[in-house]
């Protein structure tokens, strides 16, 4: 009897230390996500999922909240303490400088070589987290974007109920679209190139130009091509009178009250969101989507954005933090991006089946993603200096060639400082 309960006591034991091992075995990661809200609950229920399917590893999320760039500062701060998480959502635009500056680990080690190369990813979003050959970060999402067009507007103004194909006939129709009162006030506007979500570096694709080259880094921000996109823009700032579309434009504060929604704009440059912004705020809008067009020697200047997941240098468990972010790369996670979180994965094989399920007018959208471009490096700052320049041309401090040739000379330090 005694010798049966030793028995027992070693088995009890045995199991015991096990049990003990296996939860020694068990890491547990830590994992910052950026989007509030009712991402947060969203985002938690795709991590609950990657710890059941993975029993060796736990992630434990914690949201920090972004403001504008918010939580990056907080990242670069625990890092340089030396405690970051093990990983992180960040914003894919950022990558190539993080890594330049050696804030992220390289994730070369963790991926098999087929896995280096990017193929299951929609190209650009994998051409914005590659810097110097090495991977630093694996994409989560994206947008894309457009034209839309007013067609209870096409049809007052007497024009054809299609997109304009060519930068001449969108000019044509939105001098078409564009009403004044008697008191040379606009009460519709056709076009304006600076409103929406488009923005100077597509309108630099758009003429076949390029602000600076991701593989190079070499800058062209006064290439020929970018100063006729840049006169472009300012013709429709000379033509309706920059502060009259100023003007018309201040009674507009977004939301439900925007011009495109209320019927006083005929045709805007902007991103495929705006699909449920519409369905959302106007619904009874009669409109639709097609790319912008381009000028003769152009090409359809669509660009996207969006977010990646990364591991911070510090990080005390970078292999498993690296499987929890490729996971979310995978087919199945990135489903759960549209489903969950209901933005557009990058995983090839899950954006062909997002794609039958979305609203048609996404799906016009959706047909520009393989000629879409990235964004380049060094993104923020040539975003910034964008804008400036065609403050400066559409209002006339600057003729479109010295606005483009001091933001060449900035670059160009720019450039040499950080890379």
């Amino acid at each position: 009897m005694k010798k049966i309960v030793s028995i027992f006591t070693i088995l009890l034991f045995l199991v015991s230390l096990g049990d003990n091992l296996a939860l020694a075995e068990k890491v547990t990661i830590t994992y910052w996500w950026s989007w509030g809200g009712p991402m947060v609950d969203a985002m938690q229920k795709m991590v609950d999922k990657f710890n059941k399917t993975h029993p060796d590893i736990e992630v434990k999320m914690t949201f920090v909240e972004t403001g504008a760039w918010e939580t990056y500062e907080k990242l670069q701060t625990a890092i340089a303490a030396g405690s970051p998480p093990d990983a992180a959502h960040f914003e894919r635009s950022f990558v190539d400088q993080w890594a330049a500056k050696g804030l992220f680990l390289p994730l070369d080690e963790y991926l098999t070589t087929e896995e280096r190369t990017g193929k299951d990813f929609l190209p650009f979003t994998w051409d914005e987290v590659v810097y110097k050959g090495k991977v630093y970060a694996i994409p989560l999402d994206t947008d894309i974007r457009g034209l839309l067009w007013n067609r209870d507007l096409f049809e007052a103004a007497g024009l054809p109920d299609r997109a304009p194909k060519t930068l001449a006939e969108l000019d044509k129709f939105a001098e078409k679209l564009t009403k004044f009162d008697e008191k040379g006030k606009v009460q519709t506007i056709g076009f304006v190139p600076w409103w929406g979500n488009w923005f100077f570096p597509a309108w630099s694709w758009t003429f076949g130009g390029n602000i600076a080259d991701r593989k190079t880094l070499k800058i062209t921000a006064n290439d020929p091509k970018n100063i006729q996109a840049l006169e472009w823009v300012t013709s429709y700032a000379k033509k309706y009178g920059v502060q009259a579309i100023a003007s018309f434009g201040a009674g507009f504060t977004g939301g439900v009250n925007n011009p495109f929604f209320m019927g006083k704009e005929g045709m805007e440059a902007n991103g495929v969101w705006m699909v449920g912004q519409i369905k959302r705020y106007a619904p009874k809008l009669n409109y639709d989507v097609a790319p912008v067009p381009h000028p003769p020697g152009g090409a359809n200047g669509t660009w996207c954005g969006g977010f990646c997941n990364v591991i911070p240098k510090g990080s005390k468990h970078p292999k498993e933090a690296a499987e929890f972010i490729k996971w979310l790369g995978q087919e199945e996670a990135q489903l759960d991006v549209y489903r969950l979180l209901e933005h557009i994965p990058t995983n090839k094989k899950a954006l062909d089946k997002v794609r039958v399920m979305v609203d048609p007018k996404e799906r016009k959208f959706y047909a520009q993603f393989p000629v879409a471009h990235g964004r380049p490096p060094l993104w923020v700052r040539i975003f910034n200096e964008c804008l400036t320049v065609v403050d400066e041309a559409i209002y006339g401090k600057k003729t479109p060639k010295q606005a483009l040739d001091d933001m060449q000379t900035r670059l160009e330090q720019a450039f040499k400082e950080f890379f």
